[in-house]
């Protein structure tokens, strides 16, 4: 038998990029994968960067390190 801990997905405060609604997105960091819960969009590993940009953007995450740079 084989046991273990699942971790929770992270609920970043952020927007969904397709449907804009605010603190629907999981992502499970583990398996870099993410999704909506509002409007079901997806991101599998081959597109889960796409969504970390526009969270690094929302969050303003650019800014923060060419001012501290």
């Amino acid at each position: 038998m084989l046991t273990g801990w699942d971790s929770p997905a992270w609920r970043p405060n952020n927007t969904c990029p397709l449907c804009g609604v605010k603190g629907g997105l999981r992502i499970r960091l583990d398996h870099h994968t993410g999704t909506c819960m509002d409007c079901r969009q997806t991101w599998d590993p081959s597109t889960i960067g796409l969504l970390a940009d526009h969270i690094r953007v929302e969050n303003h995450e650019d800014e923060e390190t060419s001012a501290t740079g």
